[in-house]
This record gives C-alpha cells, sequence and structure tokens, in this order.
C-alpha cells in the first residue's frame, strides 16, 4: 500500500498532548509521521537536518496554539515559522490548524505575542485553515482533513520494493491490479458487505445510541476461506459498550453463534477488548455468511471510521438517524468514486461497487442541521 511522510511543526512546549493526537492520528491512517519527536536530540534545532527531512515529505502540517517558539538565530524566525515558509516555498501540499481565539488562552502560556499574531496572519494569508478549539477536535479535523488533501492531491509516496507487481495473477479482482496487492491477489477475500446501522438520541442528544448489523460472504480462493475473525474495540473510543454477537451461517441454513458477550467487566486489556476465533474444517466453506452485531453509545459529533482488514469486493452501508442531524462522508479509497449515494432526511445510504483493500474504508460525522 502506498503511504504518504507528513511533516508535523508545531512549538512542543504547551502543545504536548495535541502533538500526540495528531501524530496519532497519522499513524491510524497507515502514514508516517516526520517530527521532532523522532529526531535525534543533536539535531532538534540544525536548520540543515529539518530542511532535509522537509524535504522528503508529502504532506506538511501546521498547529498553532499560543506559543511562538525557538528562535533561529540566523533568520530572527521562530523554527516553526522558518519550516512553514520552507515548505510554502517548496510547494509542499499544506494543511494549517489554527487556534480559534489564542486571545483566550492564559496568558502564562504566551512568550511572544506580537510575533505568534503576526504569523497567524500570515498564515491565514498563505493557506486555508482549520480552527481548533481542544486536542480531540484537533484530532478529528486532521484525519478528515489530511484524507480529503491526500484524494484531492495525490503526492508521490512510496511503496515498498518487495510490493512491486511482478505479474499478472488470475483472481477476480484482476480488472483492480494496484502495485501493492500482489500477496492479496493469491488469497481469499470478502464480498457483499452489508452494514445495517441505527442512530438514536439517548442522554439529552449528548450522545446516540448504535445497533449495527454487519454481514459478509466469505469466498474462497484454492479451497480456503479467510479463516481468522478478528473484532475489537477500544473503551477510549466509545462511551458504553453494551453488546456484540458473531454468527456463522452456511448456505444450507445451518448456523452456530461463536460470540455473544454483554459484560465486558475484567475483559478489557490495556482499554481494549479483543475477540478472535479461527474457522474450523467444518466451516471452511465458500459462500459462508458471518454476522456481526453490536450496541455501543457515542458522542454526536464522534468521528467514526470504518476500514476493510481484508481484501473485500463491494460493500453497501445504510443508516437510519435523527432527523435534525446531517451526514458528512470522507471515503479513503483509490477508486472511490464508483459508489452511489442516496439521502434524505434521517437515512443515507452509501454504495461501493469495486475492490476495497487493506486499511481503505470510509469515514463519517454527524452535525446538527442549522435552522
Amino acid at each position: 500500500m502506498k503511504r504518504y511522510i507528513v511533516f508535523v511543526s508545531s512549538t512542543k512546549q504547551t502543545l504536548e498532548e495535541e502533538r500526540i493526537e495528531v501524530i496519532n492520528s497519522i499513524i491510524k491512517l497507515n502514514y508516517m509521521p516526520a517530527s521532532m519527536e523522532f529526531f535525534p536530540a543533536s539535531n532538534l534545532t540544525s536548520w540543515n537536518y529539518i530542511q532535509n527531512v522537509i524535504d522528503t515529505c508529502d504532506y506538511y502540517i501546521l498547529i498553532l496554539g499560543a506559543r511562538y517558539g525557538s528562535i533561529d538565530q540566523e533568520t530572527g524566525l521562530s523554527y516553526t515559522e522558518r519550516e512553514f515558509k520552507y515548505a510554502l516555498g517548496k510547494g509542499i501540499p499544506i494543511l494549517a490548524f489554527l487556534h480559534y481565539d489564542p486571545g483566550k488562552l492564559p496568558m502564562a502560556n504566551f512568550d511572544n505575542k506580537s510575533k505568534l499574531f503576526d504569523f497567524y496572519e500570515f498564515v491565514k494569508k498563505a493557506t486555508l485553515c482549520n480552527m481548533w478549539k481542544n486536542k480531540d477536535d484537533l484530532s478529528s479535523m486532521v484525519t478528515t482533513s489530511l484524507i480529503q488533501l491526500v484524494l484531492n492531491n495525490p503526492q508521490t509516496g512510496w511503496v515498498k520494493a518487495d510490493e512491486q507487481l511482478s505479474e499478472y495473477i488470475s483472481h477476480p479482482a484482476n480488472n483492480f491490479m494496484l502495485e501493492n496487492i500482489l500477496n492479496l491477489l493469491k488469497a481469499p477475500y470478502r464480498e457483499n458487505l452489508e452494514a445495517r446501522v441505527d442512530y438514536s438520541y439517548i442522554n439529552d442528544e449528548k450522545f446516540l445510541l448504535v445497533n449495527d448489523e454487519v454481514s459478509y460472504k466469505c469466498r474462497s480462493v484454492n479451497g480456503s476461506i479467510i479463516k481468522l475473525i478478528n473484532w475489537s474495540v477500544y473503551a477510549s473510543e466509545l462511551n458504553d459498550f453494551i453488546k456484540i454477537s458473531i454468527k456463522l451461517k452456511k448456505q444450507d441454513g445451518k448456523e452456530v453463534t461463536i460470540l455473544n458477550e454483554n459484560d465486558f467487566t475484567g475483559n478489557l486489556v490495556d482499554d481494549e477488548y479483543r475477540f478472535q476465533y479461527l474457522i474450523n474444517d467444518e466451516w471452511n466453506v465458500d459462500n459462508l455468511l458471518v454476522v456481526v452485531e453490536a450496541s455501543y453509545l457515542i458522542p454526536i459529533d464522534h468521528f467514526i471510521s470504518w476500514e476493510m482488514p481484508e481484501l473485500t469486493y463491494q460493500f453497501t452501508l445504510t443508516m437510519t438517524f435523527p432527523k435534525d442531524l446531517e451526514i458528512f462522508y470522507v471515503p479513503y479509497m483509490l477508486k472511490y468514486k464508483d459508489r452511489s449515494i442516496k439521502s434524505r432526511l434521517g437515512f443515507s445510504s452509501y454504495k461501493f461497487y469495486n475492490w476495497v483493500i487493506p486499511n481503505e474504508g470510509l469515514s463519517w460525522q454527524f452535525r446538527k442541521i442549522n435552522k
């Protein structure tokens, strides 16, 4: 899979938690962050080293808060401002995230207010800006904005040498040949993934109760389907997890429940609930149907992201939700235009007609309709 290097620029002091959130967001997208956290200590203020790192990057992210930052004695600019102007001059695609009202930040956080505000104004004139309020808000905006930027302005990126496509392989996906799916084309896959999701208000409309059912067919290649079923959730991603069940169904009507969990007490390890199941030979049949049902709570403004863990052919997402909400989709798939979207008040469906490779997927977020 093609990966991108993303440079993260900001002052470190007073933005430590925000930087960690942004770096984690980049990693979750399967991209590689380049930031001072990964620089050798001797090179933290070496302009030649910083310049070389920026030159290798595909995208550049700027985060501004209350501090102007350490001054580069050669130019009189902060390293953050010099980095930004260098990336701008090199034509590297930029995402800028500015605090929505730096004047309201604690005075103790400021180091050079005049130069900082001048820098704010320069950035606003130089590129489109996103305004952030807190680290969670920032993390969500970085994910959405970076996905959109990659789709609209793809850069060179890189692909591992051993992932280069060397020969044509006969497989149902041969009309969607990609340089980085050589190994996938030899393997079984999923087909016709259907997700039906219902959202309803709870707790004074601060949270959404989610009931979803996801099903897909396991298609065999060389006599075998994908045998490992791997399902996990992080407690920090949800306000409450209520239940989860997973069933296997054969075409002859025979079925078995392999997971039915509604008590998560003691099952969370390092804030994560993980379930793994290896399908035995009796259930290793073509067109085996896997059905996952789950219920959980999320904040109303939660940024939802679904990624395909396996090669998948076609998926449909159908959602019902309160009629005072509207939905915004952000696909991150190479063939994202091979789709149809149908929406009306309280309903939306998203159908994708092509192949989805691992780590590709779809994100969405609800927002209140302005009346």
